[in-house]
């Protein structure tokens, strides 16, 4: 099992090679990643995320994403705050 430090390396350590690509590739701003989450479980048949061809159970994946990418909107401060209330639901508001 790996260490917390271990993770914070991974995490800090990708999105700067991230963020040097970008730059070397002259990106702009809007363009470059700002923020990752990485996670540990791959997506598999035996974790019920794929069907047995290998194509994604959306559903499945959504449920268990949402909370994640909402989580690193809001560390990065860019989510609008009606999407925050739109969790779970569609939202017809274009902000």
């Amino acid at each position: 099992m790996s260490s917390p430090h271990t993770h914070t390396c991974t995490h800090s350590c990708g999105l700067q090679e991230l963020t040097r690509v970008a730059k070397e590739d002259r990106l702009k701003g809007y363009e470059i990643v700002k923020a990752v989450h990485l996670e540990a479980v791959q997506f598999s048949v035996e974790e019920d995320l794929l069907t047995p061809s290998f194509k994604l159970r959306r559903p499945q994946l959504q449920v268990g994403v949402r909370a994640c990418v909402l989580g690193v909107w809001v560390e990065g401060g860019e989510v609008p705050v009606h999407r925050l209330r739109c969790a779970g639901r569609s939202c017809t508001r274009a902000d």
